[in-house]
């Protein structure tokens, strides 16, 4: 299950309320720019919230939120896309602003959070692969700002 995002404007993202079974050919198009996080989305919600599936108005929105695009399955996913608007990604371009990468480690290697078992044989939650953790959030980070400036929307779905 590989989570990925690409961005859409205004315009996109209206015609794909109107009409959500077109979200297919926008994800499979391969000319589009696609940020893959790979199997990260579960482990960076963890990262930045503590929760695994409940994601609110806040930072975890970014990783594993938005609105859904009515019923479409894209690939073998559990759910429809997920979209969001310019102006909730320029929210979290806002919050992500206040996040610190270093202060994300330093709390990590506090609390130890790679205890907990999310994918058995994928991580092993140890130094090495925190720092691909962050690198993968440094690149979503990058990824809502170039949207946000560019006045775009984003959407994220799992396949």
């Amino acid at each position: 299950m590989s989570g990925k995002y690409t961005r859409l404007s205004q315009q996109e993202i209206g015609k794909l309320m109107d009409n959500p079974d077109g979200a297919e050919q926008i994800l499979l198009d391969h000319d589009r720019e696609i940020l893959k996080i790979q199997k990260a989305w579960q482990d960076l919600q963890l990262l930045l919230t503590a929760d695994l599936w409940n994601a609110s108005q806040d930072l975890s929105f970014a990783v594993l939120g938005g609105h859904p695009l009515g019923n479409l399955r894209v690939g073998w996913t559990d759910g429809p896309p997920l979209y969001q608007t310019p102006e909730e990604v320029k929210l979290h371009c806002e919050i992500f602003r206040g996040i610190s990468l270093d202060d994300i480690r330093q709390e990590c290697q506090r609390i130890r959070i790679w205890g907990i078992k999310i994918d058995p044989g994928t991580w092993d939650h140890g130094d090495q692969e925190l720092e691909q953790l962050l690198k993968q959030l440094k690149a979503i980070m990058d990824f809502f700002q170039e949207a946000a400036s560019n006045g775009e929307g984003m959407i994220f779905w799992i396949d």
